[in-house]
């Protein structure tokens, strides 16, 4: 026999709304709650410049709170083949087309690559104000121009959304 229990909020002993059941069944737990998570990967290899190229890593969410944080973390593999050991590599982050980071040179990732694999962990916490879908991407340069590349050998790369609500 299976039981069913109905209702449309749960609430504290003190008579406060702990939990909401909205009419299309989802849960709403309150503000500061993680409501979705979305992850993307991406492994193509790419040979970098020195001017800003997508990486090809990026992940579009749907917010379903207008007043949402997205937190967006990034997770890229680089290797710096180059021939300088001060060779600086580069990255933007985008919403849609707009540019988030405030630097027109990029975020300075690494300096001093030069033969070199390795992973490099980033996040950003954007308030897109919308519940349309926004697609995050990455894009990258290496300021010597040397022989930089990304997503190595198939070695993969991440992008993890996570809408918080305010």
């Amino acid at each position: 026999m299976t039981s069913v229990l109905k209702g449309d909020n749960i609430q504290n002993s003190s008579g406060t709304s702990a939990l909401t059941i909205d009419s299309s069944g989802n849960v709403d737990m309150g503000a500061n709650s993680v409501v979705q998570i979305i992850t993307n990967t991406y492994d193509t290899e790419l040979n970098l410049s020195t001017s800003f190229q997508d990486t090809g890593l990026y992940a579009t969410i749907t917010p379903k709170y207008s007043n949402s944080k997205i937190l967006v973390q990034w997770c890229t593999q680089y290797n710096g083949v180059d021939s300088s050991s001060s060779a600086s590599l580069y990255e933007h982050i985008f919403r849609d087309s707009t540019q988030l980071d405030p630097t027109s040179d990029g975020m300075r990732i690494m300096t001093g690559y030069h033969n070199t694999r390795t992973y490099f962990t980033t996040s950003w916490v954007d308030e897109p104000a919308t519940t349309s879908a926004v697609t995050y991407k990455i894009q990258a340069k290496e300021a010597s121009g040397d022989a930089g590349k990304a997503h190595e050998n198939g070695n993969p790369s991440i992008m993890i959304l996570t809408e918080i609500r305010q």
